[in-house]
């Protein structure tokens, strides 16, 4: 972790949109359009797996410089969480049946590690993609 204070953290006006939307985005059939144009849009979004009980998503949470020594996310990340095995958010079947998987993690400056590795772990999706957007606290 690095030794910058909390206020070094980005402080933005999360009353604001895009904030606002992005914390309602829950099932809705607009928000599964969005997120496959997400994933066809492809290549510039990390992948983790959730993998020896999440230490993958920590250690990206953490690494980089993207903890400040608090405990909190310096700047926001976006990032698609799979499940072990299946190898991203979708896969075709034997059958060339599509298979989706996973949850678009989407996380403010400001959250915490803590609240980050708790909501992915409640969010991932074996069956069907999902969004899960943790705000600044």
């Amino acid at each position: 972790m690095s030794n910058e204070s909390d206020d070094q953290i980005p402080r933005l006006r999360p009353e604001l949109y895009p904030f606002t939307a992005a914390r309602t985005s829950g099932d809705d059939p607009s928000s599964q359009a969005l997120l496959a144009s997400i994933l066809a849009a492809g290549g510039s979004i990390d992948e983790i797996s959730n993998i020896e009980d999440f230490e993958g998503v920590e250690r990206y949470l953490t690494g980089s410089g993207r903890a400040s020594a608090d405990g909190r996310i310096k700047f926001g990340l976006v990032f698609w969480l799979y499940p072990t095995g299946m190898y991203g958010p979708y896969h075709i079947t034997e059958e060339g049946e599509v298979k989706r998987h996973g949850t678009l993690m989407t996380v403010e400056p400001g959250a915490r590690i803590s609240t980050v590795m708790e909501r992915a772990r409640a969010a991932l999706r074996t069956e069907g993609i999902g969004h899960e957007h943790i705000k600044t606290e």
